[in-house]
């Protein structure tokens, strides 16, 4: 109200300068809105107050701070080695890394957190992962021999860059990587061929569409990425939060719901679904994977997992891996 009241009619420079003069103070928050918990923390922090009530909720006071905490501080860079044009070897003794080694596989963390090893990434022989994607990938039971991987939905090169390396020395193995936007398909088509990526893919379609292209249940490794709202990745992007609502929490569950039924479409008996958000309310994660087994019983849960921020200094995220047993 008080924005509103400014006479903003002049130019840029003097608006900027009216603004300046009438908001340099400390915000406080009034003393009687500390008499209700969720609104005063929810403006403290700067969380929508239904989150932090439904964070409270599920997890607690303490870790419910402790989370929403995690979530406004600055994340670590994890990466992988991109084994085409660089040994892993190396990196291992690089003292500017920290090695996490999951399953006989390793994940290097930079150790400063503001920073970046550009000339790495630039030169390929780096590229980088999220904690939540790289734990959910290391607890799927990849094949080693004709191996088909189908990236569903997928919003970055990441997954396909990923499932390359580890399956580029395997006989007739074969990586297809969908993307719903035009923009990220075309980034991400280029950045493959910079790579030196050969066993990869490259599909332009939305999920529902996927199926018109590619032959049906025939995939060992079917990876959804939830289109949830990201809600464990805003640290790194500092508006996610101020912009979501109650309504987009439903909208996402049913997202998701729809994109996993698409994915059992190409799941052969025996494979498995991977399914990665970035959430951390049990509506975006549990809910989904509950609501989707109890309507499919020739699924079965292997393991499901929540990565929370305050944890790894991480982006926070949830992974559960499907089987079809029949």
């Amino acid at each position: 109200n008080a924005f509103r009241r400014l006479n903003l009619n002049g130019d840029g420079q003097e608006n900027i300068k009216l603004i300046l003069d009438n908001f340099h103070g400390k915000y406080v928050i009034p003393d009687e809105i500390k008499e209700y918990p969720y609104l005063y923390n929810s403006l403290n922090l700067e969380v929508p107050e239904f989150l932090f009530k439904i964070i409270t909720d599920e997890q607690g006071a303490k870790n419910a701070l402790d989370i929403i905490l995690g979530l406004k501080k600055k994340p670590y860079n994890f990466y992988c080695v991109n084994t085409a044009k660089a040994d892993q070897m190396d990196y291992l003794s690089d003292n500017r890394f920290e090695a996490i080694k999951i399953k006989n596989r390793y994940l290097f963390r930079f150790k400063k957190p503001a920073l970046k090893p550009i000339e790495d990434l630039k030169e390929g022989k780096l590229f980088e992962i999220t904690l939540p994607l790289f734990r959910a990938y290391c607890e799927a039971d990849v094949p080693m021999m004709n191996t088909k991987v189908l990236l569903l939905n997928a919003h970055s090169i990441t997954s396909g860059i990923y499932f390359s390396t580890i399956l580029k020395d395997v006989f007739n193995a074969e990586v297809t990587s969908c993307y719903s936007s035009h923009q990220i398909y075309k980034t991400s088509t280029n950045y493959q061929r910079a790579l030196g990526l050969n066993n990869i893919n490259s599909l332009f379609a939305k999920p529902e569409l996927v199926k018109t292209y590619l032959k049906l249940h025939t995939y060992d490794i079917v990876v959804v990425s939830g289109d949830d709202l990201h809600i464990g990745q805003s640290a790194t992007h500092p508006g996610i939060l101020p912009s979501i609502s109650e309504k987009d929490l439903e909208a996402s569950y049913i997202r998701q719901q729809k994109d996993l039924e698409e994915a059992t479409c190409f799941t052969k008996v025996g494979g498995e679904i991977i399914f990665i958000n970035y959430s951390l309310t049990r509506r975006e994660t549990v809910d989904v994977i509950n609501t989707f087994l109890s309507n499919h019983s020739e699924y079965e849960k292997i393991i499901s997992n929540t990565i929370y921020p305050q944890n790894f200094t991480s982006d926070g995220g949830y992974y559960a891996i499907l089987k079809r047993i029949k």
